[in-house]
């Protein structure tokens, strides 16, 4: 209505004085209206909706917390007995190489300990074998009843006196130096003893 007045206004030449207060269109102002009240009611279903989801998700009772820490407390716990598993099987295998490896070196001590010995005796039964060729070597030919002896002293010198001039011997005793060994507890001197065919024996002082 007020457009249309408005129209033939300026039509017929007529000046037109817009006022400041002038009611609205009662169509527009219906329009506004209901456009504001859609507005205000799709607002409060929103808030309604949001309300309704919210007061909608249960919230969680004591008895819900606990059995969920159980479970977690369970898993964890779990885990780290397994872990503790690994870290004593781990332990179990160190030790075991430990003890292999000593194993091993006492084993390895035990043959070199055999191997020395074996070497020792060899040896052993090598300068027996030296001075038994020695012996016959040095035994004086044609003389049947020469034997094999030996005698001490503090020093080797003073042992070979005593097996020439020493008590049994006489002018015909011979003597045929095949070793000595030198110690601190004296000396020792091994060698062919005999006395000359119808020489006889005497003691010397």
């Amino acid at each position: 209505m007020r457009s249309e007045y408005l129209g033939n206004l300026a039509q017929s030449g007529k000046s037109i004085t817009f006022l400041t207060n002038f009611p609205p269109d009662s169509a527009q102002a219906s329009s506004s209206a209901t456009s504001r009240s859609r507005g205000t009611a799709h607002k409060n279903t929103d808030s309604a909706s949001v309300s309704h989801g919210q007061l909608a998700k249960p919230k969680k009772t004591n008895a819900q917390a606990d059995s969920e820490f159980a479970i977690a407390q369970a898993e964890y716990e779990k885990q780290l007995a397994a872990q503790r598993k690994q870290v004593e099987e781990y332990k179990r295998s160190q030790d075991e190489v430990a003890r292999k490896k000593q194993e091993q070196k006492a084993a390895a001590e035990q043959a070199a300990a055999d191997y020395q010995r074996q070497l020792e005796a060899h040896a052993q039964t090598v300068r027996n074998q030296q001075l038994e060729y020695q012996k016959q070597l040095a035994k004086p030919v044609g003389v049947p009843n020469a034997v094999y002896r030996g005698f001490w002293a503090p020093d080797c010198d003073a042992a070979r006196k005593s097996a020439t001039l020493g008590a049994g011997t006489s002018t015909t005793t011979r003597f045929k130096e095949v070793t000595s060994e030198a110690g601190s507890n004296g000396c020792i001197v091994q060698g062919w003893w005999w006395n000359l065919s119808g020489g006889g024996t005497a003691t010397r002082q």
